[in-house]
């Protein structure tokens, strides 16, 4: 039986054979090749090494074109070194598999068990075996070198670390150097951290010096290697390497690292090392010395991105300690662009009471207005609205108009409580700032629920200020969806004191969605004591005219309304009523009402729109009947003038039979003007009546 550790290895490496034969198995499973394979695998699981040899071979020289020769190939070899053959012959072996199948999946495996054993053959004396190595080298091959150091590395001990010191420092290929770095960094050996230290401060490369450098703060752990890459991160020329020893130092865990990293922040002339070290402070900063030199930074460094990095840092400690130092910078640094960026990162932080009330004396007393801006905005950006109530205390109270007008928009942004609604009708009703009570205003609008329209309606039924109230009447406006809000705008219609509000409340009404303020301005229309406002409700009424209820009621304003000029404005309104919805109802009144200055009118555009016979006939009824000359008269006009000569019959019928001669003689004129082949006939006859 193999070893514990062989033993595991071989299964690691088993199973992931395990896919490839079954999916080779899966192709063809009944085929001769796969099958005899599968009796050469069933050996090598089972560790009978003879049988695995022989089987394999057998496969291999009956099967020449078979997809599973380089595996049976490769077990050979395997098989070969398992049960014991003489090295020589399995490193004959693993090299004709090399040569045979350079391309197979098995080749780095054969290059490095030959590598292994090619070893192991120098050991026992055969020292052609070592040039082997060397070989490598010399050819460039690439592929062998690294396999070659990965078996040195497996075997370890200090021939196979002189080995790779020594290659290292013969080859000129990187990806070689890179391994042969990473190798030495695998021992466990002073003599190999000595090995990575040489490269870090001699090698010209300041690639490899990186790599070195990195392996190296991966072993931070002595004083030694912290004072190396404290020098790497002071000294060295290429800014990447120093970056690396910077990294190194953030690795070391017991606090050495931090340290070495305080004194590169207080010693580097380098902005770009100060500012790499105060990052890597900033993610280690679990001491009161870290801290410190934090906050020392942000109050004294020369450089302005490095104190906006040293403030950052300290925001993302673990504990209030980072917190508390960025207070004590936005209360106390000079610098106005420090203070606000210490208090910005305050307020991602403002989940206490004892930051929220900071940020409030921030906003209360700091000098610099932009200063006050970012803690009013982190205020405002509070998690779970903790900041609310210092914000309604800024809207209410603070002495500068800018900043209560920032804190309105903000309440409003938050206003979902009780609380936030009662600051801004407050605001609304009280602030001495026209301005900031219309911002109140338009929060108060924005709300999400019902509470800030009642508040809205107890600023228009109360406040004091006309604009005020006119501003609150607006977005009321914005709001009429419901009966309820409908029937408020004509309450205010009706009783507010002042033109403007009521003006405001009618467009409200006229402007409400789905036509809902419509029988509000009917009730206007009809009973509002003011014929200033009966007049606009009417020309609102006509705009909106799409049925019959409300022709019927534009007629009965024409009809009885005390004002002349009112009942115009109805008439007009049936006048332009779409798709000629008025023209019944100007018929009506052309017939029979009262004021022939209406009848005049109202005749007129029954003219202008006498397309039916119904028309036609109303004109001629006004042309016999009409009490006032002025009224038959332009009802002849209408007639003469009616479209494709549609009055001709009518005008003949009063040319015959009006008992006014002078309306028969104009009849007589106009007919002859029509040159219509009816009006001949008719003119005909009537001469020889004449006659």
């Amino acid at each position: 039986m193999l070893k514990k550790k062989g033993f595991e290895y071989s299964l690691l490496l088993i199973g992931c054979l395990l896919a490839t034969v079954g999916q080779k198995a899966q192709a063809d499973p009944s085929s001769k090749d796969a099958q005899r394979y599968q009796e050469a695998y069933n050996y090598i699981l089972e560790e009978k090494w003879e049988e695995a040899v022989e089987a394999c071979k057998a496969l291999v020289q009956e099967f020449k074109d078979s997809s599973y020769v380089d595996d049976a190939s490769f077990w050979h070899c395997y098989a070969m070194e398992k049960k014991g053959a003489e090295y020589e012959d399995v490193f004959r072996c693993y090299e004709d598999f090399i040569k045979a199948h350079p391309k197979s999946k098995w080749a780095d495996d054969a290059k490095r068990n030959l590598i292994v054993i090619g070893k192991k053959l120098s050991d026992m004396g055969k020292k052609e075996y070592e040039a082997i190595v060397r070989a490598m080298q010399d050819s460039e091959d690439k592929e062998i070198a690294l396999t070659a150091i990965s078996a040195l590395k497996n075997i370890g001990g200090e021939r196979a670390l002189d080995a790779l010191v020594d290659l290292y420092k013969r080859t000129q290929h990187r990806a070689v150097r890179e391994e042969i770095i990473f190798a030495l960094s695998e021992f466990r050996s002073p003599k190999a951290v000595q090995s990575l230290t040489e490269i870090v401060k001699e090698d010209p490369d300041r690639y490899m010096r990186e790599k070195a450098i990195f392996w190296l703060g991966q072993k931070a752990q002595s004083e030694e290697m912290i004072r190396l890459l404290e020098h790497v991160a002071l000294n060295d020329p290429n800014h990447e390497v120093r970056e690396k020893a910077l990294f190194g130092l953030s690795q070391a865990h017991d606090g050495t690292g931090v340290k070495a990293l305080i004194r590169i922040v207080e010693t580097a002339k380098d902005v770009a090392t100060r500012k790499k070290a105060v990052f890597w402070i900033g993610q280690k900063a679990t001491s009161e010395e870290s801290i410190r030199c934090l906050e020392t930074v942000v109050q004294k460094d020369s450089v302005p991105e490095i104190r906006k990095d040293a403030i950052l840092a300290l925001s993302q400690t673990r504990d209030g300690r980072g917190v508390e130092a960025l207070k004590r910078i936005a209360g106390t640094a000079k610098d106005v662009t420090i203070r606000k960026e210490a208090v910005f990162w305050i307020g991602q932080k403002a989940g206490t009471l004892d930051v929220v009330k900071f940020l409030e004396t921030v906003v209360q007393k700091d000098p610099a207005m932009e200063v006050r801006e970012s803690a009013l905005h982190a205020l405002a950006q509070a998690p779970q609205d903790k900041g609310e109530s210092a914000l309604i205390n800024l809207a209410k109270s603070h002495p500068d108009k800018a900043i209560r007008k920032k804190a309105v928009f903000w309440v409003g942004q938050k206003a979902t409580s009780e609380q936030s609604i009662s600051c801004l009708e407050t605001v609304a009703q009280k602030d001495s700032v026209p301005e900031i009570r219309k911002d109140a205003i338009l929060a108060l609008s924005q709300t999400r629920d019902a509470r800030g329209v009642e508040a809205l309606k107890r600023i228009a039924g109360t406040a004091k200020d006309v604009a005020t109230r006119k501003e609150a009447v607006f977005w009321i406006g914005q709001k009429a969806g419901s009966g309820n809000v409908i029937r408020f705008l004509e309450t205010v219609v009706r009783k507010d004191s002042t033109p403007e509000v009521r003006k405001q409340a009618l467009d409200a009404l006229v402007h409400a969605r789905k036509n809902l303020g419509v029988p509000a301005l009917i009730n206007l229309a009809k009973s509002h004591p003011d014929k200033t406002i009966r007049k606009e409700a009417v020309f609102w009424i006509g705009q909106k005219a799409t049925t019959d209820d409300v022709i019927r009621f534009l007629e009965t304003i024409v009809r009885k309304d005390s004002d002349p000029e009112v009942r115009k404005r109805a008439l007009d309104a049936l006048i332009h009523a779409r798709q000629n919805l008025g023209v019944l109802a100007l018929i009506n009144l052309a017939k029979s009402h009262p004021d022939k200055t209406i009848r005049k009118e109202a005749v007129f555009w029954v003219g202008q729109k006498a397309t039916s016979e119904q028309s036609i006939g109303c004109l001629e009824t006004v042309v016999y009947k009409d009490p006032d000359p002025e009224v038959r008269k332009r009802a002849l006009d209408a007639l003469v003038h009616a479209p494709n000569n549609l009055g001709v019959p009518a005008l003949i019928n009063i040319a015959k039979s009006h008992p006014d001669k002078t309306i028969r003689r104009e009849a007589v004129f106009w007919l002859g003007e029509s040159k219509d082949p009816r009006a001949i006939e008719a003119l005909l006859e009537i001469v020889k009546e004449l006659k």
